[in-house]
Order: C-alpha cells, then sequence, then structure tokens
C-alpha cells in the first residue's frame, strides 16, 4: 500500500497507524503526518516498528500519548457499550 499525500509505501508499521479516536486507518506515511504541522493521536502495533520508523516516530508521539492498539480497542468497545 502506498501513502495517500506523497505515494511512497508504507512500512508495515505505518500500515497499522490509526487516528486514536476515530480509529480509521491514516494512510500515510510518517513524513506526511509530521509534516502536517500538529500531533495526531495515533495508535498502531509497535512490534513492527524497525529502527528507520523509530527515528521518524519520536516527532510523532509524546511520551504520554503512545499506547498499543490492543490496548486501545477495548477501551473504544467499553466506551460504545456504556454509551448505549
Amino acid at each position: 500500500m502506498r501513502c495517500q499525500c506523497c505515494n511512497s509505501a508504507l512500512t508495515d508499521y505505518e500500515l497499522t497507524l490509526r487516528h486514536g479516536f476515530t480509529m480509521e486507518f491514516l494512510e500515510l506515511c510518517q513524513e506526511c503526518i509530521n509534516s502536517l504541522g500538529y500531533k495526531l493521536p495515533v495508535v498502531g502495533r509497535s512490534d513492527l516498528m524497525t529502527e528507520a520508523d523509530t527515528e521518524m516516530s519520536e516527532n510523532l508521539f509524546d511520551d504520554d500519548e503512545v499506547s498499543e492498539l490492543g490496548d486501545m480497542e477495548d477501551d473504544v468497545y467499553k466506551d460504545m457499550w456504556d454509551e448505549r
């Protein structure tokens, strides 16, 4: 799959990046996400990160905001259940 902005090939890690609130896949490379000029709430599978991904992700996350997709999914479904 390719980045929707610059058409570069996405890494395995970039393929798992989702918006932190909507849980929709971003389909953007980390360079394009960083170029937005503000921090997106992003979740992804850190076990798929390579060395190149870790260098780029330093700008992508605050230390407080990094969470794994598995942890986030449970909270999302619990919140949806509570809203019913």
